[in-house]
């Protein structure tokens, strides 16, 4: 079975700040529009938030205006 579309991009967006260390506030906001942009959190969108929340807890990304 295939990522849906939306867990697909969504993943993209986050792997996307994984790599630069930095998350916009605009990037997030897109992050989290994208992942509910359909109306459902799927459990692949879920899991992929959480992750990236991990991340911004520990510092793995900073979140920047």
């Amino acid at each position: 079975m295939t990522q849906p579309k939306h867990a697909a991009e969504l993943e993209a967006l986050i792997r996307k700040a994984m790599e630069d260390g930095v998350v916009t506030s605009a990037e997030y906001e897109t992050i989290i529009f994208k992942a509910d942009e359909d109306g459902v959190i799927t459990p692949t969108e879920r899991a992929l938030l959480s992750k990236f929340q991990d991340m911004l807890d520990d510092k793995t990304v900073r979140r920047v205006p």
